[in-house]
């Protein structure tokens, strides 16, 4: 039967990856002996996180599909047909054993069945990568979030707009480890009385060569601030105080109306945007910018990360839970 959209989207997304690229090795799509994408290129080419990548490997690796060869790369296996024929004859033997075992214990095949899946259901959830969705105000937020939860290897990340959270809190309410926000966003949250996921608030800020460009380039100039959205203009207005105090002037705006942007920035020798700014508004107000940069206008895109410590804490506390269901492994589940 055939899978509806609804029933792909609640599949994990490293297992349709695993799917699509098993499926690949199984058709001769990707050959015997071939070599696999590095697990960064391989995260660009699918659209999906590095530790996506690297679970699915790491998974295709265990069922015997691929090799990873330190040094050399990753390449899909190309065992021997009778050496095939041999796993597949032991691994028969051992279900025949468990099946006479079950029997001898008074257990039907359909009990027996329902045991065998409940169990595989139980090894999948342990052997998966901790899940953490991101969620925030604005897409520059979630921009930051992702970016930053891309780079802890265990982790898998979903996006997710906190307006989305409000209407349908349900969404997390069983699915992930973690739910990773804007630390501004905790008394919202509270209100949401999400008991059943832990939270980790992180907070987030220039990052120190974008600090160092605004503390050298602002000063005497007229100056304009853009952001797409008002919850990443406060975080905006909370940097510049710390990095200038009050000897710094500037005019703010929100993006999204072409003829109001076009007024605001006539006047500003300096723009100051977030990096990612670019990827929230459309085609001709991109076009507006650009033009004004060609003109001589001077445009700033500054970059933020989640700050060292709130990152330290959430990376220790990805791993501790990565370690926690492989445990449940060793100890025989």
């Amino acid at each position: 039967m055939a899978s509806s959209s609804s029933d792909i989207e609640k599949i994990p997304l490293y297992l349709q990856l695993a799917g699509l690229i098993r499926e690949q090795i199984r058709n001769g799509e990707l050959a015997r002996g071939g070599k696999l994408p590095s697990i960064r290129a391989a995260a660009e080419e699918y659209a999906v996180s590095v530790g996506t990548v690297r679970h699915v490997y790491t998974l295709l690796e265990q069922e015997g599909l691929i090799v990873v060869d330190r040094g050399r790369g990753t390449f899909v296996s190309s065992p021997e047909e009778g050496d095939q024929a041999s796993r597949k004859q032991i691994a028969l033997e051992s279900i025949d054993k468990m099946l006479n075992t079950l029997s001898l214990n008074g257990f039907s095949t359909q009990q027996a069945q329902i045991l065998f899946e409940l169990r595989l259901r139980q090894r999948e959830s342990m052997t998966r990568p901790v899940r953490v969705v991101a969620v925030a105000k604005s897409p520059e937020e979630r921009s930051i979030l992702g970016r930053s939860l891309d780079t802890i290897q265990q982790a898998e990340i979903y996006r997710m707009s906190f307006d989305d959270l409000i209407s349908s809190p349900e969404r997390i309410a069983y699915g992930p480890d973690f739910l990773c926000y804007p630390v501004s966003l905790e008394n919202e949250l509270d209100e949401l009385n999400l008991r059943e996921v832990k939270r980790l608030p992180v907070s987030m800020t220039l990052e120190q060569e974008s600090a160092l460009r605004l503390t050298h380039s602002l000063l005497g100039q007229k100056l304009g601030i853009l952001t797409v959205s008002r919850s990443f203009m406060s975080i905006m207005h909370a940097q510049m105080k710390r990095i200038y105090g009050d000897i710094l002037s500037y005019e703010s705006c929100f993006l999204g109306d072409l003829q109001k942007t076009g007024e605001f920035i006539a006047d500003k020798e300096v723009l100051l945007l977030p990096a990612s700014v670019l990827d929230f508004i459309d085609a001709e107000e991109v076009a507006l910018l650009r033009q004004a940069g060609r003109q001589g206008q001077k445009h700033i895109y500054v970059e933020f990360s989640c700050d060292q410590g709130s990152m330290i804490y959430v990376n220790r506390t990805v791993q501790e839970r990565y370690r926690e269901l492989r445990t449940h492994i060793n100890n025989g589940g």
